[in-house]
């Protein structure tokens, strides 16, 4: 298989339902690199003028050192559609890639995934959610597909770094991780998963990009989850694409006061599976917990040294943040006795302090 052919046809970047059919008629893409041009332009009558002159203007540059010098570099690998190595879920979906850049190892496992997705501006709820979620379901040996993107993704690799694999999805080359601040979670990625991207080498993270990216996400799993996301977000785009595809779709309730949680509201009015564990999502993809190991509980015990002022307060707390005011009021203790309590909790680890003067649990991520 001639990989520079293949990256080199891949850079031009034609839709993937037109790219299929000129290999299709072709053969290889060294077949149209080097063929005659005239067999070129006679073969692809239908292309609009534009692109034809693009794929004939291309001929005359075939180097792909430059490409081939940055995979070596980031130890990464082309995967072309005809490889053995090209995930096998991706193949079903109406327009797969011709080629995917990949950093990091896909295996057989990845067959057992599920994508998870949310929004940027998460709140503490979403993020701790989409954390231990995605802890649990790797505890139970599905791989974690997710975008890298701020928020919810972030929180769903994160999480899943802590009990097996996740495949990141870029909107970008995998040479420019974005955001910038998730490179050394993009380095952790690559080595318990892989980290990939349909886009060229060198590819910025425009804004276009990015939808194109969700139905990747949705094609290498088996189902969707949507984790505070409002309507018109980028993981609902991810969700429709999961029901063109014949995927699940699954969504995480929330506050229904906040406007993060419509788009997943109205999914579980639409249908999708309401999800509140990881056992809600082994049902909906019909895998039997049997077949796979036993997760950690979905609630973590308390610690026996509370004092009783601590367990009142803790008894409180969840995900959701509670007001100092409204902790005053609700476990019935002074001021500085709810403080003193808080201040132990925190140094022992089993609260956090929001700003705003509110407090939930920790641990769950």
């Amino acid at each position: 298989m001639d990989i520079a052919a293949w990256i080199w046809f891949h850079r031009l970047e034609l839709p993937p339902v037109r790219a299929h059919r000129l290999l299709e008629q072709f053969g290889a893409p060294e077949a149209i690199r080097d063929g005659d041009e005239s067999d070129i332009r006679s073969a692809t009558a239908d292309l609009r003028p534009d692109t034809l002159q693009r794929l004939i203007d291309a001929r005359g540059n075939t180097d792909v050192s430059r490409e081939l010098d940055t995979m070596d570099r980031l130890g990464a690998i082309a995967i072309p559609y005809e490889s053995s190595a090209y995930p096998a879920c991706l193949k079903t979906i109406p327009d797969p890639p011709i080629l995917l850049f990949a950093r990091g190892d896909l295996v057989a496992e990845d067959r057992m995934a599920v994508g998870i997705v949310g929004s940027r501006r998460s709140t503490h709820y979403g993020k701790a959610v989409a954390a231990r979620l995605s802890k649990d379901l790797a505890d139970r040996g599905l791989t974690i597909i997710s975008g890298l993107a701020r928020g919810i993704d972030t929180e769903v690799h994160v999480g899943a770094l802590k009990s097996g694999r996740t495949i990141a999805v870029l909107g970008s080359g995998i040479d420019v991780v974005y955001p910038p601040e998730n490179r050394q979670l993009a380095k952790d990625i690559e080595n318990s998963g892989a980290v990939i991207s349909e886009a060229p080498l060198g590819t910025q993270p425009d804004a276009w990009r990015f939808p194109a990216r969700n139905r990747l996400i949705s094609g290498l799993s088996l189902g969707i989850i949507c984790i505070e996301s409002p309507v018109n977000s980028g993981a609902l785009i991810t969700a429709t694409f999961a029901l063109e595809q014949g995927r699940s779709v699954m969504a995480v309730p929330g506050d229904v006061t906040n406007g993060k949680n419509t788009g997943c509201h109205q999914l579980i009015k639409d249908g999708a599976c309401l999800v509140q564990t990881a056992d809600d999502v082994l049902l909906e993809l019909g895998v039997p917990s049997a077949v796979l190991p036993a997760g950690p509980a979905e609630t973590l015990p308390l610690p026996l040294d509370l004092t009783s002022d601590e367990s009142a307060v803790m008894g409180l707390l969840s995900l959701t943040p509670v007001e100092m005011e409204d902790i005053i009021a609700s476990t019935q203790l002074s001021a500085p006795a709810a403080s003193a309590a808080l201040m132990m909790l925190e140094i022992k680890g089993l609260v956090k302090r929001l700003p705003g003067n509110a407090y939930v649990r920790a641990g769950y991520g």
